[in-house]
């Protein structure tokens, strides 16, 4: 196990409820690209796992097992020491927000995550790359409607969750009555959202997007300034659809919600400079500066391709879809029915173990390959989640309700050397989460060489990864104003 003892060489990068997160730029070798995660003293931290050796467990057991190792950020253990907190709390308060006095001076053990937002070699102590790395975090959120058997609410049956709750914040914040608080149409259709199952089962928003063609290319993304704004359904990014998913970067990259952040170098973009970052990147990359449509619409076209192509957000919907059958509607009453004769805790390592082991058996059972990614995964044992075993159906939900919140970062910068060769435009994954692009210089030409066949050789290459983060397990505490939160979306 590493132990990390020199705070002058950790700098605060970013926080949230329960953790604080540090990056490295000191000359070690051992931490060069990674961060370091220091838990809270606060009661959301209270509320979650605080054993790092069992969240690392719980990432590599049981999440990678499920969504792909390759997305994970290589997660490890390292001892902390309470002089190191102690001087790193005093070293961070003039960098964030809050409390003064904010790290849990208890802890003896952190865990050290690859940076998600540089590649393998950057140099992180000068902050400079030989070429731009830039990256995407996005929260994709609900990939599917729940299944027609287990609600009762009926407009959960063709409105996606995630817009209905959209609308209802909104006029929560505008102070509308609860009548036109729940207007059960998902704001960027053209109608409600129907109830028709897709290729692949599961229902999904039918949308006709303006430029799709009857085969489903588009035309090319705006620069995000001459057209309304888009409202951002999840349905469209998971939809496999090349206009839908288009669609919905456009609406993320649009500030929906913050639901997009953008770094370069792995520092954080501020909003008003994402577009001018992303023009700049992309000349840097070797784009053309003379081209005057808009060379952020590039990237988003690129980050557009990725998500199409890549199989992550397919995966994810699938295990969203398996791991929550009865939606909170059903979970809930179990829940009650358990809290009454006993005390419920987060579920251990085992426990966690035994409610995914289920799914993954009866994955086999049932030929679904999307679950069944893992080469080494649970086979020793066999037994399934019936319906009578209402804690291991709850851990599912909860597993279910964290992969409905994750996070992907997509980290794009020029490809090493031994990719640099002449190739003809267009993307090509090379294994989950990584793959290299091949663009022309011209940027008004780069959407029908990412999105349609051609012949075109690029001069452009440009590498991609895609890490899967915040994906701690979920509390089971939660579970009574998970219910409150739907029964008031959908009131």
């Amino acid at each position: 196990m590493e132990v990390v003892d020199d705070a002058s060489e950790w700098v605060f990068r970013a926080e949230g409820n329960a953790n604080v997160v540090l990056a490295y730029v000191g000359d070690d070798t051992r931490f060069r690209g990674r961060v370091l995660r220091l838990r809270k003293r606060s009661k959301a931290a209270l509320k979650v796992t605080n054993d790092p050796e069992q969240l690392v467990s719980f990432w590599k057991d049981l999440v990678g097992s499920l969504i792909g190792e390759a997305y994970l950020s290589d997660p490890t253990v390292a001892k902390v020491s309470l002089s190191f907190l102690s001087d790193l709390s005093t070293r961070i308060t003039r960098e964030r927000h809050g409390d003064n006095d904010v790290l849990d001076y208890s802890q003896t053990s952190a865990v050290l995550l690859r940076d998600a937002t540089t590649v393998a070699g950057a140099d992180r102590k000068s902050g400079t790359t030989p070429y731009p790395c830039i990256s995407f975090e996005m929260k994709p959120k609900w990939g599917c409607l729940p299944s027609e058997k287990a609600v009762v609410q009926s407009a959960k049956r063709y409105t996606c969750r995630y817009c209905m709750h959209r609308r209802y914040k909104e006029a929560v914040k505008r102070k509308y009555s609860e009548c036109e608080a729940v207007s059960m149409i998902c704001p960027n259709l053209n109608m409600t959202c129907g109830s028709t199952a897709n290729g692949n089962g599961g229902a999904v928003c039918r949308k006709a997007v303006d430029g799709d063609s009857p085969d489903g290319s588009t035309a090319a993304l705006s620069n995000g300034n001459d057209q309304p704004k888009l409202a951002y359904c999840p349905l469209d990014l998971f939809s496999g659809v090349p206009g839908r998913v288009r669609s919905a970067v456009q609406a993320l990259y649009q500030k929906e919600g913050n639901k997009m952040k953008v770094y370069l170098d792995s520092a954080k973009v501020p909003q008003p400079q994402i577009g001018e970052t992303m023009e700049q990147s992309w000349i840097k990359f070797g784009g053309d500066p003379s081209n005057s449509c808009g060379e952020n619409r590039v990237l988003l076209e690129v980050l557009s391709a990725i998500c199409y192509r890549d199989p992550i957000l397919k995966r994810l919907k699938a295990l969203q879809r398996q791991f929550d059958p009865f939606d909170i509607e059903g979970i809930h009453p179990k829940y009650q029915r358990l809290a009454e004769i006993e005390d419920l805790n987060m579920p251990d390592l085992e426990g966690w173990k035994r409610a995914i082991r289920a799914e993954k058996q009866y994955a086999s059972e049932n030929g679904d390959e999307d679950l069944k990614n893992g080469e080494n995964w649970l086979d020793d044992g066999t037994e399934r989640a019936e319906d009578g075993d209402d804690l291991l159906l709850i851990y599912r939900f909860l597993f279910a309700t964290m992969l409905k919140d994750c996070s992907l970062i997509v980290t794009i910068t020029c490809a090493s050397e031994n990719e640099q060769m002449g190739r003809i435009c267009g993307i090509y994954p090379q294994s989950d989460g990584k793959g290299i692009f091949v663009l022309p210089a011209d940027p008004s030409v780069a959407s029908s060489a990412l999105w349609n066949d051609t012949s075109m050789i690029g001069s452009i290459v440009l590498s991609y990864r895609i890490f899967v983060v915040d994906t701690d397990p979920k509390p089971i505490r939660k579970i009574p104003d998970y219910y409150r939160l739907d029964q008031e979306i959908v009131r």
